[in-house]
């Protein structure tokens, strides 16, 4: 029974790690750091498509079925016992590949905009960096407490503020 849990055990931590190349880009759009691992993780990805590395994970399952006394996963894989034909047609591998890479590219480049936009954020405004003159907002530094200088919200009033 140990074998068996460690088999089960095994085959939802690949379920969870194709979830992760597949989507863990996102993640990093909330914490930052998440784009390190997940960089990892989709060139690892890339790698058992187009250069045909094992993954550790389907030879780890296989073993512990074998102990278990249950029947081992198939010699194509992980992928082809549990995905092809059970989530998607056999025949769609390739739109499936593709749809992953276009969700990572989205989940990149998406990042890289929220990067931007936050770095342009931190960045002080051209009128705060003005020397030309006051900015339409400043109204000078006189007795009504809204001069540049001034800490205190502008007076409102029947002259506005």
């Amino acid at each position: 029974m140990g074998w068996r849990i460690a088999a089960d055990i095994t085959m939802a931590a690949h379920f969870g790690f194709l979830i992760y190349v597949a989507l863990g880009g996102f993640l990093a759009w909330k914490w930052r750091w998440m784009i390190i691992p997940h960089l990892g993780a989709a060139a690892y990805g890339a790698g058992t498509v187009f250069i045909g590395w094992d993954c550790p994970l389907t030879g780890w399952e296989d073993e512990f079925r074998h102990r278990a006394g249950q029947e081992g996963l198939p010699p194509t894989g992980f992928i082809d016992h549990y995905l092809e034909g059970v989530v998607y047609p056999e025949s769609n591998l390739v739109f499936a590949q593709t749809v992953v890479a276009i969700l990572i590219a989205i989940s990149w480049a998406g990042l890289i905009w929220l990067w931007q936009r936050s770095r342009g954020a931190d960045s002080p405004t051209p009128a705060a960096t003005d020397a030309s003159g006051p900015s339409q907002l400043d109204h000078g530094d006189d007795d009504t407490g809204t001069g540049p200088t001034s800490t205190q919200p502008p007076r409102m009033g029947p002259q506005g503020p």
